[in-house]
């Protein structure tokens, strides 16, 4: 981090293999980013002219961990780009390049380092997930926390629904990425890796300011108890959420008590997060094109989520509290 607590300047990949110091202490996070920019490539099917060691930006976040970014050379010159159009074309592209990069920036940068850079970069290091990791589970994913940084989640789907899910997340994701939305209600995502439960996929790990892992809304809305101790906090937390949805007209499937987590940021502040349920299976979603759709979808999906809060809680403080968000 810099000074102001901004983030440090991006720097290539170019930059780290010019220093041997700062290639040598990264050298395992440098190899998982590549990994994880290889797996979104063929995802995405990000086709580029080329792939080069200056071409490519390792961005860190707030919270330290990074990813590599394209920042140059991206499409196609064919007359008739047909890897646009077909699934199957782009990915051969891909990995075409992504090979010719391999074998490239081996040779022009041949040192000790460097190559062994190259081997961690094309192993399939399997991440092994178990119990001491195991954070929770829902109706189609399990989520872990990922053994080499603390800060971040596995999530891995274990049924066709789990799969399904994932997909229309991660390409609405993508979609506010590549519109530049921004929005610190929604979860941070960091590509996909390979672990020994099959493919998994990186996301942001929700922790409270003491590091514990956060509570999801129902956590506090069951028990009298901690809502009644909680209820000035929650109540801002609430309708801070209700209005940054609609202000970034955020899509989902539906809102549910079991689909927010809510970071406790200090002993008396809460900042609720979506981490489940984003974007549309419509086969045609115009919610996505149009705000006249989107902001009418989120609306009723704020309405459906009141009145499953209503039917759903019978406590006094409950109906109270969905009074003032309403």
């Amino acid at each position: 981090m810099v000074a102001g607590g901004r983030p440090a300047p991006s720097k290539s990949l170019l930059d780290y293999i010019k220093s041997k110091k700062e290639l040598r202490e990264n050298l395992d996070e440098l190899a998982d980013g590549l990994r994880r920019l290889k797996a979104d490539m063929l995802r995405y099917e990000v086709v580029t002219m080329a792939l080069y060691a200056q071409n490519i930006l390792y961005k860190k976040d707030k919270n330290g961990f990074g990813r590599f970014v394209i920042i140059d050379d991206i499409g196609s010159a064919a007359l008739i780009p047909i890897e646009y159009w077909f699934g199957f074309a782009g990915r051969e592209r891909v990995k075409r390049r992504w090979e010719r990069f391999l074998k490239c920036t081996k040779a022009k940068y041949h040192n000790e380092l460097v190559d062994k850079l190259i081997e961690k970069a094309s192993a399939d290091n399997a991440v092994v997930l178990g119990d001491e990791y195991f954070v929770g589970q829902g109706l189609a994913k399990q989520c872990f926390v990922y053994p080499k940084n603390d800060a971040l989640c596995v999530k891995i789907p274990y049924n066709e629904g789990g799969v399904l899910e994932i997909k229309r997340e991660l390409k609405y994701i993508n979609m506010l990425r590549k519109r530049g939305v921004e929005c610190d209600i929604l979860p941070i995502y960091y590509g996909e890796i390979s672990t020994n439960m099959g493919i998994g996929h990186l996301f942001w790990l929700v922790r409270d300011y003491d590091g514990k892992i956060s509570q999801s809304l129902y956590y506090y809305l069951k028990s009298n108890i901690i809502l009644e101790a909680n209820f000035t906090s929650l109540l801002i937390a609430l309708k801070e959420l209700k209005e940054k949805i609609l202000a970034n007209e955020i899509i989902t499937m539906g809102l549910f008590a079991g689909n927010f987590l809510c970071k406790r940021e200090s002993e008396n502040t809460l900042k609720i997060i979506l981490i489940n349920d984003l974007g549309s299976a419509a086969l045609i979603p115009i919610e996505y094109w149009f705000s006249f759709a989107a902001r009418a979808r989120v609306k009723r999906k704020w309405k459906k989520f009141i009145d499953y809060l209503s039917k759903k809680y019978t406590n006094p403080l409950v109906h109270e509290l969905i009074e003032q968000i309403k």
